[in-house]
C-alpha cells in the first residue's frame, strides 16, 4: 500500500495533541474533591438563609454578561449581588 493511512497512528496522535483534555493535570481525586465541595456549598441552606430561593432565567448580550461578571469579580461579590445593586439603583433613580 502506497500513501498514508488517513486513520494511521500519526493522525490519531496529532488529533489527540491538538485538543488536550480540559482536566489535563488534575487527578481523579482532585476532580472528585472539587465535585464534593461544590455539592456541599450548594446544599440549599445558604440560599434559604439569604432568601434567594427563586430562579430567574434571562438572555443577555455576551458583553453585558461579561460586564456583570467582571463587576462581581472586581467587588468580590456574587453576580446576584451586582444585579440586586443595579435594581436598587434603578428603583432609586425612578423615585427622584
Amino acid at each position: 500500500m502506497g500513501g498514508s493511512d488517513p486513520y494511521g497512528e500519526d493522525i490519531i496522535l496529532k488529533l489527540r495533541d491538538a485538543s488536550p483534555r480540559k482536566t489535563a493535570g488534575a487527578s481523579v481525586a482532585d476532580r472528585k474533591g472539587a465535585e464534593k465541595r461544590a455539592r456541599l456549598e450548594e446544599d440549599g441552606r445558604s440560599k434559604r438563609a439569604t432568601g434567594r430561593t427563586a430562579q430567574l432565567g434571562v438572555r443577555l448580550r455576551p458583553e453585558m454578561l461579561e460586564a456583570i461578571k467582571q463587576e462581581a469579580d472586581t467587588r468580590d461579590v456574587l453576580v446576584v449581588e451586582v444585579i440586586e445593586a443595579a435594581w436598587d439603583a434603578y428603583v432609586k433613580s425612578k423615585r427622584t
